[in-house]
């Protein structure tokens, strides 16, 4: 069978498409050589070819035998299948265009209580920074006094660093002075897409760290045990995002 991919594509069913293709190499053709030829059961080949009549592939034959034979209509009735299928699209969309103001409006109204995720220990900083690839190229972050003293999200953190350099998501810090830091660091962290804004440990000294990305919230807490929460929610990002862009502006440049 030579063109099954494209008549399946145009919306056919393989067996449909067996059997028309069959038809259109020949002339007429009884049952009996139809489902031989197209590989499938005689009494499907009745069904199949009954589907392809009322959707104008293929006429039956009306003769002098008894044996009833078919054969396949010109191919171009194939265009005005495809056409009927772009123009009930066309309608389709332009409907949903209509309505979708007023029904993203009623759901929004209907769900307005925010979407909460709660994770313990590693597998909540898994979820975020998996979400974070895959939704987004830009994240912003109150640093936790705390997340450096954890190895295994140190080492995380720098596993992520990574792929999200590879994804081209820009990272902006704002972080207590941490005695790693360094001019190096910062130059560094510079050609990774991260850039940050330094305040003195005495003045901001967070127990909990706070990403704000795609209208989400996650705020993970590293002072005893560790563990997040996901807060998805248009406004309440907005508030986040909105307070962290105030912190940064207020932030002198050194």
């Amino acid at each position: 069978m030579k063109y099954i991919d494209e008549l399946t594509t145009i919306g056919m069913t393989k067996d449909q498409a067996s059997v028309y293709e069959t038809l259109v190499s020949s002339l007429v053709l009884p049952v009996r050589v139809i489902a031989q030829k197209s590989g499938i059961s005689r009494e499907l080949t009745y069904v199949v070819l009954d589907q392809l009549i009322e959707k104008g592939f293929v006429e039956k034959i009306a003769g002098s035998t008894k044996v009833a034979l078919y054969r396949a209509l010109h191919p171009e009735t194939i265009h005005s299948l495809v056409s009927t299928k772009k123009r009930k699209a066309d309608e389709a969309l332009l409907a949903y265009e209509q309505v979708l103001s007023e029904m993203s409006s009623e759901f929004n109204a209907v769900r307005n209580r925010p979407h909460v995720k709660f994770f313990e220990g590693l597998n909540g900083i898994d979820e975020i920074y998996t979400d974070i690839i895959a939704s987004t190229k830009t994240i912003y972050v109150f640093r936790s006094i705390f997340d450096y003293s954890h190895e295994a999200i140190r080492l995380a953190v720098s596993d992520q660093i990574q792929k999200q350099v590879d994804a081209g998501v820009r990272s902006y810090v704002i972080s207590p002075k941490l005695p790693h830091m360094s001019d190096q660091v910062y130059k560094h962290n510079l050609k990774r897409n991260i850039t940050r804004k330094i305040i003195p440990v005495e003045k901001f000294s967070l127990p909990a760290q706070i990403m704000i990305y795609s209208n989400k919230v996650a705020i993970t807490s590293f002072k005893s045990t560790i563990s997040t929460t996901i807060i998805e929610n248009a406004d309440i990002s907005e508030t986040f995002l909105k307070l962290f862009q105030y912190v940064w502006d207020s932030i002198e440049e050194k």
